[in-house]
């Protein structure tokens, strides 16, 4: 007969082996109290206690991913246990310094009507806490960060300079005057500067930036400006080759992907009306695709322009590998 049919048959065994895990907890032996935890899960004994028991053996045991993988697992079924299992993943979060996760986490959960006002309580405290040593923690990465970026423009470090800018935007940091001031600094890449004045416009920055790109100074309002790929002419453009989608889709998505890094690349320049044609004409050239029967364009014009999309397109290719 099967050991799992044996429990079944014998409940003081189930018994005596919560207890025993359970007291093992208790008294700190956490791996002999996992071990049990471990017996009884395999036979279907899946209660709150034993669940949390595991757990906080797991975390005592500084086995953080096990615990934060268990825990989600739990709450993703939505049971009775729901709410124990969230407060106790929330501690693992602030535990492991999570602290971004775990203020979504709680912004989301306390949209809900029926939280018991004892567990409400919990997770506001919680949040409060993780949103202040949030702010410690992110004034801190912004100093170490920065620090680390300007040393990356002296050493003409384009890559880097890419990484600690998607660093910062992705840990939510707000961008300080050092950081703005460098999009007028040559040695800071092209791409990265519209990596800058993107991240400007998610933080809502009302104001005038001065900006040098392309051998041109302007001042530009990140509230203001069109995303990239936004602007109405890089539509119309996209229009003149659309046709291709369906006879070509390789050849349209080249297309698209030179016209994406020379609008990228050139960000926050915009592209005027009468550039529609010759930047039209210049990627089909490119890309060695039948030009328009009309009459062909000015060839040095036309060549200054399919120079600088392959220019354009080396600087993405540079930085963001496709």
């Amino acid at each position: 007969m099967a050991e799992k049919d044996n429990v079944v048959l014998f409940p003081k065994w189930k018994q005596m082996l919560e207890s025993e895990s359970l007291q093992a907890m208790k008294s700190q032996k956490y791996e002999e109290a996992l071990q049990k935890f471990d017996q009884l899960i395999e036979h279907d004994v899946k209660h709150q206690e034993i669940m949390i028991g595991k757990i906080i053996c797991l975390m005592e045991m500084g086995l953080y991913d096990q615990a934060e993988m268990l825990a989600k697992s739990l709450i993703e079924l939505e049971d009775d246990g729901y709410y124990h299992y969230m407060h106790i993943y929330l501690t693992i979060l602030f535990q492991t310094n999570q602290y971004i996760e775990l203020i979504d986490l709680v912004s989301e959960v306390l949209k809900a009507d029926d939280i018991p006002d004892v567990i409400k309580e919990q997770f506001l405290q919680l949040h409060a806490i993780s949103q202040e040593m949030n702010r410690d923690v992110q004034e801190k990465n912004s100093r170490k960060w920065t620090k680390a970026f300007q040393n990356a423009i002296d050493e003409h470090e384009y890559i880097k300079q890419w990484n600690l800018i998607e660093k910062m935007r992705n840990n939510r940091l707000q961008p300080n005057e050092v950081i703005i001031h460098s999009l007028t600094n040559e040695h800071v890449h092209p791409l990265v500067k519209t990596a800058i004045l993107l991240w400007c416009k998610d933080k809502n920055i009302d104001q005038l930036i001065p900006v040098v790109k392309n051998k041109q100074s302007m001042s530009v309002n990140p509230v203001t400006i069109y995303r990239p790929e936004e602007g109405a002419i890089q539509k119309e453009i996209q229009l003149k080759f659309k046709y291709l989608e369906q006879e070509d889709p390789t050849l349209h998505k080249m297309m698209t992907d030179v016209l994406k890094h020379y609008i990228y690349v050139r960000y926050p320049i915009a592209i005027k009306s009468s550039q529609v044609e010759p930047i039209t004409e210049a990627l089909k050239s490119i890309l060695h695709v039948q030009a328009d029967t009309r009459e062909p364009l000015n060839e040095t014009l036309l060549k200054d322009y399919i120079e600088e999309m392959q220019v354009c397109s080396a600087l993405y290719l540079s930085i963001i590998d496709e």
